[in-house]
């Protein structure tokens, strides 16, 4: 079974599999559905939302582009060292994402994110200590500063509930 479209009727993106193309336009039309429900929100509230997505929309109509008319990245752009990002580093780097996301309601957000950056630097990008030391601090006090200044309400966690000078920034 052929997994790609019919070559005469489309031939500029020939070759894309079909599974790409469907997730491709999933994420698309979830592109899509954020700006139209932004729509309905007060002046104030949707100037965020409508111009995040529509240059996120900008950025995913240029990458479908690109990706179904088979437009590849340079090879310079990527170090000897680096991997595929297919297969086994594809699931690491979901595996990665997921766990920061079980991170965050149980440390908190500064928490969580400061230990996803440490961990990940670490492990993943094999920095030195001093590097994700100072990294992990910028990624504190930028992060931090910057709520204070703008007064956000980080979300807590457990460990928030639990210990809250812990998680005060």
């Amino acid at each position: 079974m052929d997994d790609t479209r019919d070559e005469s009727a489309f031939p500029a993106f020939s070759g894309v599999p079909w599974g790409r193309r469907l997730f491709d336009l999933a994420i698309g039309g979830a592109i899509v559905l954020a700006v139209v429900g932004a729509l309905d929100l007060p002046w104030a509230a949707k100037l965020f939302p409508i111009s995040v997505g529509t240059a996120t929309l900008a950025l995913w109509i240029f990458h479908v582009v690109n990706a179904w008319r088979g437009t590849r990245a340079s090879q310079a752009a990527f170090d000897a060292t680096s991997e595929s990002a297919e297969g086994w580093p594809a699931v690491r780097m979901w595996g990665w994402m997921l766990g920061y996301l079980v991170l965050l309601p149980l440390l908190g957000f500064l928490p969580a994110s400061v230990a996803f950056i440490v961990g990940f630097l670490r492990i993943e990008g094999r920095t030195s200590w001093l590097t994700v030391l100072v990294v992990g601090a910028l990624a504190l006090g930028l992060t931090g500063g910057l709520g204070l200044a703008l007064n956000v309400y980080w979300p807590q966690g457990v460990l928030g509930d639990l210990v809250p000078w812990a998680t005060t920034f």
